[in-house]
C-alpha cells in the first residue's frame, strides 16, 4: 500500500511538472503594434499619445516620432482598444485590434484638426505646446493677418490681441506696451512690465527697461506669441506682466523672395488745428529673400520707412536690416536625431523729431517754438547664436548666446536758434548694452511627464551723458536658474509647475534676489473643452533710469530714487476655451493681479518746478475679464473679436486717489476678412478704448474714449503680384493715447507687392 501511494505521488508530481512545463513552453510570446498617425492633410503628426488597453493586460503608452510613427512593444496577445490623442485634434480610438505573438499589425489613424487651426506655442512654457492647452492665457498674430491689415509698425500689429494696450506719443514713438494694465505710461515709458523676445531671447534696452517696439520690421515676423500675466517663473524680472515673443521667418524648402512698397498721405486736419498748409506724405519700401540649400538656410530682410509727420516736428525716417543663417547637419539617420544652429542679426538707425506735448488744446498739432527743432537719433544692433541638439530620443537641449546694443542721442538745439533756451550743440546721449547666455534641456520621462531645466546669465552696461542730467555710467550682472514640469494625470488632466531663482547686482548700489513659483492645472473634459487655472508669483527689479535719472530738458525734473526696491505680484487666473462648433471658438478668462511695492511715479511742484520721482506704492489690485472669439462663416468670411474689462485700484491705506493711472476700463477689438473669388481680400477692423480716468502728468487733459475703424482691400494678380488700398481712421477720430499727444487723423495708402514662391 505504501509503495502504491509513493508511486501515485510520483505520478501526480510528474504530471504537474509536465503540465507546467508544457504551459511554459506554450506560453505565447509578447506581441507588437505598429502605428502611424497623420493629420487630415496627410502630414505626419509628432507627439501623439497612443495607448493600447485590454482587460487582460496593463495599458501600454508611447508617443509618435517626427514621422508620425511608433511601435508598442511587450503586448500580451489578445484583443485591444487603441487610442490616439493630440491636443488641438479630435481624439480617435480603434476597438477590437487583435495582437498575436510573432506578428506586428499596422494601425493607422487620421486625426481631424479642431477649430480654429491651432499652432504650436513655445513661449508660455518654454516648450512646444498647442496654444489652447497651456495653463496660461495666450494670443498670437500670424504673418498673414499682419499683411491683410493696414499695419506699418510692429506695435500696430499686436493691438489685435485682447488685453494689449499701446500708449504712443507719435506713430513711431511707443511709450509703453501693457498687458492687462501691467505697465506704467508716465516717466518716459521706463520700467515696462512686458518682456520682448526675439526668437526666444531678450531684446530689451537695459537703461529704461523697455524696447524699440516700433522699430521691429513687420516683414521679419512669422508669428508673434503673447503670454498674458505673470511669467517671471520662467523669464524673470521684466516678464512680470507678460511676454511678447517675435518668431522670425525661417527658410523653407522653396525659395521665397519679394518686394513691397506703400505710399500714402494724411488728410488735412480742420483749419483751426493745422500747423502747416501742405499735404503730409509717408512711404515704406521693403524686400526679403529666404532660401534653403540642403543643410544650409539663409534669409534676409531690409526696409525703409519715411513719414513727414502729421504734427509739428513729428517727421521720421528709419532703416532696418535682418539676416539669418541656419545649418542643420543630419545625425544618426536611424535614430532620427538632428542638430540645428542658427545665427541671426538685426540692426538699424533712425532719425525723428523728439516727441513733445501740444502747445495748447486749441493747437493740438503744434508744439512750443523752442521745441520745434529738437531731434532724436537712434542706432541699434544685435546678434544671436542659437543651437538645438537632441541628446537622446527623450532629451533635447537648446541654447542662446546673444548681444544687444542701443544708442539714443537727443539734440536740443542743433541749428543754433537764438530763441532756444539750450545752447547750440547741446545734446544728451544714452548707450545701453547687454550680453547673455541661455541654456535649457527638456526631458520626456516615461511618456507621462516632461521636465525642463535651465540657467541664464547676463551682463549689462549703461552710460547716460551728461552725467549731471542723465543717469551716468553703471554696470550690472544677473544670473538665474529655472525648472518646469508637466505631468499628464488621469481623466485628461495636466499639472504644471515652475520655479525660478533670480539674482541681480548693480555694482556699488543694489543687490536683489527673488524666487518666483507658478502652478497650473488644465482639465479637458471633452475634445473641444479646456479648463485652466494658475497661480504665480512675479517680480520686477527697478531699472537704471528709475534709480538714477536726474533731469532731462523736457520741462520736468526727474528726481532719482536709489532706494527703490523690487515690486512683487501675486497673480491668479481661471479660464475656459470652448469649441462651440467646428467653426466657432471662444475663450473667457478671469484674472486677479495683486501688486506689492508697485513702482509708480509721483508728480509734484517745488518752487514752480515740475518734479517726477518714482516710489514704491504699497498695494494695488488689477482684476478683470478677458474674452476672445473666432469664427469662420459662409462665403470665405472669417471674424475675430476680443474684449477686456479692467478694474485697477490703489489699495494703499490712506491713498488720496484709488484709481490707478492710464488703465482704461474697457477695450474692444473686432476684425473681419472676406475673400472674394480667391483674389480680392477685404479687411475691416474696429478698436475701441474707454476714457482714461486718471493720469499723472497733465491731469487737466486726460485722454477721452475713442473708436477707430480701419479698412484695407488687397487684390491678387497673377505671378505673385498684388495691389492694395488702405484707409486708416476712417471716421477721422481726433484722439490721444497719452495726455496732450494728438494722434493721426484719417490717412490713405496705396501699395504694390510681388512675392515669388
Amino acid at each position: 500500500m505504501k509503495n502504491a501511494l509513493v508511486k501515485i505521488g510520483i505520478l501526480v508530481t510528474l504530471t504537474v511538472l509536465a503540465s507546467a512545463t508544457a504551459a511554459v513552453a506554450e506560453e505565447p510570446a509578447a506581441g507588437e503594434l505598429r502605428l502611424k498617425v497623420v493629420g487630415n492633410d496627410g502630414a505626419p503628426l509628432q507627439g501623439v499619445e497612443v495607448s493600447a488597453s485590454a482587460v487582460h493586460a496593463e495599458t501600454v503608452t508611447a508617443f509618435t516620432d517626427a514621422a508620425g510613427e511608433v511601435t508598442l512593444l511587450g503586448l500580451t496577445p489578445g484583443v485591444y482598444t487603441v487610442h490616439a490623442e493630440l491636443p488641438g485634434y479630435f481624439s480617435q480610438k480603434r476597438m477590437g485590434v487583435l495582437v498575436r505573438s510573432g506578428q506586428t499589425p499596422d494601425v493607422n489613424f487620421t486625426l481631424k484638426r479642431m477649430f480654429p487651426p491651432l499652432r504650436i506655442q513655445v513661449t508660455a512654457d518654454r516648450i512646444e505646446e498647442t496654444a489652447r492647452f497651456t495653463p496660461a492665457s495666450t494670443g498670437a498674430v500670424e504673418a498673414d493677418e499682419i499683411t491683410s491689415r493696414g499695419v506699418r509698425t510692429f506695435d500696430q500689429a499686436i493691438e489685435s490681441i485682447s488685453g494689449v494696450q499701446v500708449n504712443r506719443t507719435s506713430p513711431i514713438t511707443t511709450s509703453s506696451i501693457s498687458i492687462r494694465g501691467s505697465s506704467e505710461s508716465q516717466g518716459g515709458g521706463t520700467g515696462n512690465r512686458v518682456l520682448l523676445l526675439l526668437d526666444g531671447r531678450p531684446a530689451m534696452n537695459p537703461d529704461v527697461g523697455s524696447a524699440n517696439w516700433t522699430l521691429i520690421p513687420v516683414g521679419i515676423v512669422e508669428r508673434v506669441e503673447v503670454v498674458k500675466g505673470a511669467t517671471s517663473p520662467l523669464y524673470g524680472t521684466t516678464a512680470m506682466g507678460g511676454v511678447i515673443n517675435v518668431i522670425t521667418v525661417k527658410p523653407g524648402d522653396k525659395t521665397v523672395a519679394g518686394i513691397s512698397t506703400e505710399a500714402g498721405f494724411y488728410e488735412k486736419p480742420p483749419a483751426w488745428m493745422r500747423w502747416t498748409g501742405k499735404r503730409i506724405y509717408f512711404n515704406t519700401l521693403q524686400g526679403h529673400i529666404a532660401k534653403k540649400m540642403g543643410k544650409i538656410g539663409i534669409s534676409a530682410h531690409v526696409s525703409r520707412q519715411m513719414d513727414e509727420g502729421y504734427k509739428e516736428n513729428n517727421d521720421s525716417e528709419f532703416y532696418t536690416g535682418f539676416g539669418k543663417f541656419s545649418y542643420s547637419p543630419a545625425g544618426n539617420a536611424d535614430e532620427e536625431r538632428y542638430a540645428t544652429v542658427e545665427i541671426s542679426g538685426s540692426g538699424g538707425k533712425s532719425e525723428n523729431g523728439r516727441p513733445h506735448s501740444w502747445e495748447s488744446p486749441l493747437r493740438p498739432l503744434s508744439i512750443e517754438p523752442e521745441d520745434a527743432n529738437d531731434r532724436q537719433y537712434k542706432t541699434w544692433g544685435d546678434i544671436d547664436i542659437a543651437a538645438e541638439l537632441p541628446l537622446t530620443g527623450r532629451v533635447t537641449s537648446k541654447g542662446h548666446l546673444y548681444y544687444h546694443r542701443n544708442e539714443t542721442r537727443t539734440a536740443y538745439n542743433p541749428d543754433g536758434r537764438e530763441s532756444d533756451p539750450q545752447p547750440e550743440g547741446f545734446e544728451t546721449k544714452s548707450v545701453s548694452e547687454q550680453a547673455g547666455v541661455i541654456l535649457q534641456a527638456e526631458h520626456l520621462w516615461g511618456g507621462r511627464q516632461r521636465f525642463l531645466g535651465g540657467a541664464e546669465g547676463s551682463l549689462e552696461w549703461v552710460d547716460g551723458r551728461p552725467e549731471n542730467l542723465s543717469y551716468g555710467r553703471h554696470r550690472a550682472g544677473s544670473t538665474a536658474v529655472f525648472i518646469m514640469s508637466e505631468t499628464y494625470l488621469p481623466f485628461r488632466t495636466t499639472l504644471t509647475g515652475a520655479l525660478r531663482y533670480d539674482y541681480k547686482k548693480v555694482l556699488g548700489t543694489y543687490v536683489e534676489d527673488q524666487i518666483s513659483p507658478r502652478v497650473g492645472l488644465l482639465i479637458r473634459p471633452t475634445d473641444g473643452t479646456a479648463i485652466r487655472t494658475s497661480y504665480a508669483a512675479a517680480f520686477r527689479a527697478p531699472t537704471f533710469a528709475e534709480m538714477f535719472l536726474k533731469e532731462v530738458p523736457s520741462g520736468h525734473i526727474f528726481r532719482p530714487n536709489p532706494d527703490l526696491g523690487a515690486e512683487h505680484l501675486r497673480a491668479f487666473e481661471v479660464g475656459i476655451n470652448q469649441g462651440i462648433s467646428e467653426r466657432l471658438n471662444v475663450d473667457v478668462a478671469y484674472f486677479h493681479h495683486k501688486y506689492y511695492d508697485m513702482i509708480s511715479w509721483d508728480h509734484f511742484f517745488v518752487g514752480g518746478e515740475s518734479i517726477l520721482t518714482p516710489y514704491n506704492r504699497d498695494v494695488a489690485v488689477i482684476q478683470g475679464i478677458d474674452f476672445n472669439a473666432y469664427a469662420e462663416l459662409f462665403w470665405d468670411i472669417s471674424v475675430k473679436g476680443g474684449y477686456t474689462y479692467l478694474n485697477a485700484k490703489d489699495r494703499t491705506p490712506g491713498a488720496a486717489n484709488e484709481t490707478l493711472p492710464y488703465k482704461p476700463e474697457h477695450q474692444l477689438y473686432f476684425a473681419g476678412d472676406w475673400l472674394l473669388l480667391r483674389k480680392l481680400l477685404l479687411h475691416c477692423d474696429i478698436r475701441y478704448r474707454s476714457k482714461i480716468e486718471e493720469v499723472v502728468l497733465y491731469p487737466e487733459s486726460p485722454p477721452g474714449a475713442y473708436t477707430l475703424v480701419n479698412g484695407k482691400a488687397t487684390y491678387r494678380l497673377p505671378k505673385g503680384f498684388s495691389v492694395n488700398f488702405a484707409v486708416n481712421n476712417i471716421g477721422n477720430e481726433q484722439y490721444e493715447e497719452m495726455a496732450k499727444y494728438r494722434m493721426p487723423g484719417r490717412s490713405y495708402a496705396f501699395g504694390f507687392g510681388w512675392d515669388l514662391q
